[in-house]
């Protein structure tokens, strides 16, 4: 009779008040919102923020509807006496809820069990009852932290990614949503094959394309020797690049294989091409080329990584991936002042996580195959602070680069210093310093200084300047036109000892993960060092008439 009772109150008590209560033992009780018609009515599309189902408990409601969810709500209302009155007492028991988590209103840890005793036997046989009688249900079970119910993640309790609500449910999926990776979102991509990414490879790309400005309009279309952008008032896809990349990891076993390799399609091809490899492929091209600038294979042990085969240079902070420039242009250091490539074997010491070691034998300054036959060194070493917002970068190569049977040495020394200022802020200083003996019979050097400043006031906007000032004292660097298609075409280029300097200001702007877009103002200006050809009227810009020029572009890189 007593349970036939309860039912029919409990059945009662659901029709009147649309609530499902359920009892693990303690003073919470757990809401299921699949029975619960106010839940489901709040969760619904026009529901109204603020009714009572809402601020039920006290809790603030989100701004957004939460979807259904069950909830562990607050204690049950007992009179003095201890005993649950009204409503609690006539639902009584329900089958349990889902375990509480240790962050869950109502949690307490689970106390160790006692050993049982012998139990008491009354004298007259029948058995004792146990103490609390039959309301006191058995504690629940402990539950890891890392787990949760299968309606409830730890970062998402409510259902509701997006809730920005102020009670405490919304507070702690905030709080632990902040507490993430950024890396761990890395946007879309089109490539991203399970077979592929089950074995660690990674395989990746994306689009540029840009737009130059020059309102001096001139004759030969060509920005004068400023190169990636070099045409003017056209439009230009600059890369369409493509890379399938394997990284090694030694951190939980000692050996590992890996590799790379890159394809670059596009008007940059033309300057990161490797004499004897891509040459023979963009015969008869006049802008658009094919490049493979990296592919190699890399073996790890521990701390050491061997590669082989065809790289980019460890030099300057500039790379030839646009993705990884705040800037679209480049500087003349970058341009003229340092190799893009280089072919052979590399050995990198990871000695501890601020310090690395990098040493090389390559095949020379941008050569698949060198023609003098002689190996170039390189060395460089990595340095960052403890809070990792300085560091500090040194590399050098030297070798014979001049024709077979010419006797000459290039050097070049590049230092890079990276200092983060605040949160927002970061400036990077660059110099060059290059030698080579016996050029056309003279000795040549070449130094840059290039200073880069950046701001990003929050994870959509960046705005950037840029100085640089470099002295070709001998003209053996930077030349002419300055870019492969004049040299094709037979224009004369005119080395000239001159002084170069550019100042460029720029903007970034990241739509997601995806989309960057970038524009800039530059201004580029040379000066004539001591016995220069040059005369008033002629200069490097604007088809060889000019001595400065100012430009204006855009660009857009879709990552894929």
């Amino acid at each position: 009779m007593r349970t036939c009772t309860r039912f029919w109150v409990a059945a009662a008590m659901i029709l009147i008040g649309g609530q499902v209560w359920t009892d693990d033992g303690s003073d919470y009780r757990w809401v299921s919102a699949e029975s619960n018609p106010l839940a489901a009515k709040a969760a619904a599309p026009g529901a109204k923020a603020g009714s009572k189902a809402d601020v039920a408990d006290g809790e603030v409601p989100a701004e957004t509807p939460k979807a259904p969810a069950g909830q562990w709500r607050s204690p049950v209302r007992k009179p003095a006496g201890g005993q649950a009155s009204g409503r609690d007492a006539a639902i009584g028991k329900t089958p349990a809820g889902p375990k509480r988590l240790p962050e869950d209103p109502g949690y307490k840890p689970p106390k160790p069990k006692a050993v049982p005793g012998p139990a008491a036997v009354p004298k007259d046989g029948s058995k004792a009852p146990r103490p609390g009688g039959a309301a006191k249900a058995a504690s629940p079970s402990s539950l890891a932290p890392t787990l949760s119910p299968t309606d409830r993640s730890p970062c998402d309790w409510c259902g509701d990614c997006h809730c920005q609500g102020t009670c405490g449910t919304a507070l702690r999926a905030r709080a632990c949503d902040a507490g993430k990776d950024e890396d761990e979102d890395e946007g879309f991509k089109l490539l991203n094959l399970p077979f592929l990414t089950d074995r660690g490879v990674d395989v990746r790309g994306w689009l540029d394309q840009g737009f130059t400005w020059n309102p001096a309009e001139p004759g030969n279309r060509f920005n004068g020797p400023v190169t990636f952008n070099d045409r003017s008032n056209e439009y230009q896809m600059n890369q369409l690049y493509l890379i399938a990349e394997r990284v090694t990891k030694t951190e939980d076993k000692d050996w590992d294989l890996g590799g790379r390799v890159d394809v670059l399609y596009g008007t940059d091809a033309r300057f990161t091409t490797a004499t004897g490899l891509e040459t023979a492929w963009n015969e008869g091209e006049r802008f658009y080329g094919l490049a493979m600038p990296q592919m190699y294979g890399d073996l790890a042990y521990k701390k050491w990584v061997f590669r082989f085969g065809h790289f980019y240079t460890i030099h300057g902070n500039e790379v030839v991936a646009a993705p990884d420039n705040f800037f679209y242009s480049h500087s003349y250091g970058m341009q003229y002042g340092e190799p893009f490539t280089h072919t052979g074997g590399l050995a990198k010491y990871q000695w501890n996580e601020r310090i690395s070691f990098t040493a090389a034998i390559v095949e020379g300054w941008d050569n698949w195959t060198d023609s003098n036959k002689k190996a170039s060194f390189i060395g460089g070493v990595n340095w960052t602070s403890k809070s990792e917002r300085t560091s500090l970068a040194w590399a050098l190569i030297s070798g014979n680069e001049q024709a077979p049977g010419i006797e000459s040495t290039r050097t070049l020394s590049t230092v890079v210093f990276t200092q983060k200022v605040g949160e927002k802020w970061k400036y990077i200083f660059q110099n060059d310093y290059g030698f080579e003996t016996n050029v056309a019979g003279t000795d040549a050097k070449w130094y840059s200084f290039i200073n880069d400043a950046t701001y990003e006031p929050n994870d959509k906007w960046g705005f950037g300047a840029k100085y640089e000032w470099l002295p070709d004292e001998e003209g053996a660097r930077v030349s002419g036109i300055g870019v492969r298609d004049g040299w094709q075409r037979g224009i004369t280029l005119t080395a000239t000892p001159a002084r170069w300097q550019e100042a460029t200001v720029g903007l970034n702007y990241k739509h997601n993960k995806n989309v960057l877009l970038r524009s800039e103002l530059r201004w580029d200006w040379v000066t004539p060092l001591g016995g220069t050809p040059w005369v008033e009227g002629y200069g490097p810009f604007d088809n060889y008439t000019q001595r400065h020029q100012f430009l204006w572009d855009i660009d857009l890189i879709a990552k894929f």
